[in-house]
């Protein structure tokens, strides 16, 4: 539709991420201050727009401070050659004369509506909602847009469980499964096997679980038997001997909040147009440490805007925790990111709802409806 598309570079690019990946133009061009954060920020976009478009050719407009004349400049340079203004970045200033200057070279500018999910256009006489769908950007390019790199995931985990009913089982089960992650996590209970042949096995002492328990436990381990979650070697008297299928499952099982997660998860699948949806995911940026490991519960793209998701089976949380999550979403999203904490019990500190709201955080407190899970998970994301 235009073969220039000129964008105003913003700390994160997730809105001008949509108009380029919908239009698809062989020239992207960013206008940006002449300093060094925007600088950096305008490398790690071309690298990834450069990795994904073949053959486009992303260039940098460097302006200092708001410079209407500067700004006017670089825009004429692209006039009359199928060229559009990308409203959608930048400040508000920026903004404001980039649309000026559009208007007066007659440059059609195009703004996202990022909450509402459309695009408008203006050719400075009459605006129009562009009708046609939108391109979804998943997490990954959300990421690595900023610079950044997915290491690992448990999503593929999280799959299997709930396709064989175990995340249904330990939602209805919930107190059962504390018991369950409590044996498995006792070292004097299970043994896990440290061998470097065998690294899924694992061993229950029974003469160590409570009988009721152990009646329980052996019956939801035949379960994941049959299914081929684990493949228990043996069962006596004295104890049981398995094996994971895979260092994701044992992970699981032995991770005492990654139900919680799980269940998060899952019901993200129920939540309207969820385009992209991970769970446990570890990423960095370019700048980080090697050994620097980040992490965020439950990730999702909802109308290509990201949802940034920690899970908390625990009162123990505080500010420590929130701004741990607003700085990792921030950074990934901006300002537009969707930031929740979804916790089984209120925090034990009383200022952390203020904290919480001060830094735009929605608190969520699950108490084993999946319904109203869903609801409030809506809820949240259209505040």
């Amino acid at each position: 539709m235009y073969k220039v598309l000129i964008n105003l570079l913003s700390e994160n690019n997730n809105d001008n991420l949509i108009p380029i990946m919908k239009f698809r133009p062989e020239v992207i061009v960013f206008i940006f201050k002449n300093k060094r954060e925007d600088i950096e920020t305008f490398n790690e976009i071309k690298k990834f727009l450069e990795e994904r478009m073949d053959g486009v050719k992303v260039v940098g407009e460097k302006i200092k401070g708001n410079s209407i004349l500067v700004i006017e400049e670089i825009i004429s340079k692209y006039k009359g050659q199928d060229s559009c203004v990308n409203l959608s970045g930048g400040s508000r200033v920026m903004g404001i004369i980039a649309s000026k200057c559009a208007h007066k070279y007659g440059i059609d500018n195009i703004t996202m509506d990022i909450d509402n999910g459309f695009m408008l256009r203006s050719d400075g006489k009459q605006s129009l909602k562009l009708d046609k769908e939108l391109t979804d950007i998943s997490i990954e390019d959300i990421i690595e847009s900023t610079g950044g790199e997915i290491l690992s995931e448990n999503s593929f985990t999280i799959d299997i469980l709930m396709k064989y009913g175990i995340v249904n089982y330990i939602i209805n089960n919930t107190d059962i499964w504390h018991e369950f992650t409590r044996i498995f996590a006792d070292r004097k209970t299970t043994i896990s096997f440290s061998f470097l042949d065998k690294p899924l096995e694992m061993l229950i002492k029974w003469d160590r679980v409570k009988d009721d328990i152990k009646k329980i436990l052996i019956d939801f381990m035949d379960r994941l038997d049959r299914t081929g979650l684990i493949n228990i070697f043996y069962n006596t008297e004295k104890s049981m001997r398995f094996k994971f299928r895979n260092i994701g499952l044992k992970k699981y099982f032995l991770t005492s909040g990654s139900w919680l997660e799980s269940v998060v998860y899952s019901a993200f699948k129920d939540v309207k147009n969820a385009d992209d949806i991970k769970s446990g995911v570890f990423f960095m940026w370019d700048d980080d440490a090697k050994d620097i490991r980040n992490e965020l519960d439950v990730m999702a793209s909802i109308d290509s805007k990201l949802i940034c998701i920690s899970c908390k089976d625990t009162s123990r949380f505080d500010e420590d925790d929130l701004n741990e999550l607003h700085v990792y979403s921030e950074r990934l999203g901006g300002k537009n990111v969707v930031k929740i904490l979804v916790s089984t019990s209120e925090s034990y500190k009383g200022t952390t709802v203020h904290r919480a709201r001060e830094m735009n955080i929605r608190l969520i407190q699950f108490d084993g409806n999946m319904d109203r899970l869903v609801k409030n998970l809506r809820k949240a994301i259209k505040k």
